[in-house]
C-alpha cells in the first residue's frame, strides 16, 4: 500500500480533480499528498483540496524553506514569508492536514536564524514537517551562485548538532517525515556526505542519546501561543 504524491495545485481546477481522480483509483493507495507553494493557494485551490481532505488520507506539503525574507528572495521562491503565512491560516481554517517543508544551511543564515524558523514552526504546529539539508547539484542556480561567491555548507557533525537543536524546539506531536536532504551522486557538487543516508540517521540518533535529549525538549507551550 502506497501514499501517491501529486506535482503540485498549479493548474485548472478540472485538471487538479482529474489527477487527484487518477492517484486515488489503484487499489493500493491509500490517500494523497499535495506539494505546493504559498501562491499557488488561492480559494477555489483550498476548496477542492478541503473537499478530498474529507473523502482520503491527505497531506497539503507547503514548501516554506525559512522565514527569513532575506533569504527567500536570495534563494528566489518568488513569496514573502508573510504570504506563506497568509496561505497557511487559509489552509488551517479548514482542517487540512500540514506538512512544512523546511531547508537547513541556506545561503547566509546563521544559526541562530535557522532556529528562529523553528520556533516560528513550533508556533504554528504544523502536522507534520519535511526538513532537508543543504545540497547543491550541478547545472542548477545554486551553484553557479556557489561558484561566484562560495558560501558555507554545513559539514555532517555541524548539521547533525543543529539538526538536533531544531528538533528539540519542536512539539513531541508534529511528525517528522523527513531529516535530510537526498541527491543523485552523478549530479552532486557538495556536500557529499547527504549520500551517506544510513550514517547521518544512526548518527542522529546518538546525537539525542549523547544529550540524553528528545523531540520537544526544549518547546514551552507557555511561550508558543497558537496562532488560531
Amino acid at each position: 500500500m502506497c501514499i501517491r504524491d501529486s506535482s503540485n495545485t498549479y493548474a485548472s481546477l478540472s485538471y487538479l480533480r482529474k489527477i487527484y481522480d487518477v492517484a486515488l483509483s489503484f487499489d493500493d493507495v491509500l490517500g494523497i499528498s499535495i506539494g505546493t507553494r504559498p501562491d499557488c493557494l488561492n480559494e477555489d485551490v483550498i476548496d477542492i483540496i478541503e473537499e478530498y481532505s474529507k473523502r482520503t488520507y491527505l497531506w497539503l506539503e507547503i514548501g516554506l524553506q525559512s522565514i527569513h525574507n532575506k533569504t527567500l528572495k536570495l534563494i528566489r521562491r518568488g513569496h514573502t514569508y508573510q504570504d506563506f503565512l497568509k496561505a497557511y491560516y487559509r489552509v488551517k481554517k479548514r482542517n487540512i492536514r500540514t506538512c512544512f517543508h523546511v531547508i537547513i544551511g541556506l545561503p547566509g543564515e546563521s544559526k541562530e536564524e535557522i532556529l528562529q524558523t523553528a520556533k516560528e514552526v513550533a508556533r504554528l504546529e504544523p502536522e507534520g514537517i519535511k526538513i532537508h539539508s543543504l545540497y547543491i547539484e550541478k547545472g542548477t542556480v545554486l551553484e553557479k551562485m556557489f561558484k561566484k561567491n562560495p558560501f558555507k555548507v554545513f559539514d555532517m557533525e555541524e548539521y547533525i548538532r543543529i539538526l538536533v537543536d531544531f528538533l528539540e524546539l519542536l512539539p513531541y506531536k508534529v511528525i517528522i517525515q523527513r531529516v535530510i536532504g537526498e541527491s543523485n551522486k552523478n549530479k552532486l557538487v557538495a556536500p557529499d556526505w547527504i549520500l551517506k543516508k544510513q550514517e547521518v540517521m544512526k548518527k542522529i540518533d546518538q546525537e539525542f542519546l549523547l544529550r540524553g535529549s528528545w523531540q520537544g525538549k526544549k518547546y514551552n507551550s507557555a511561550e508558543n501561543k497558537k496562532p488560531f
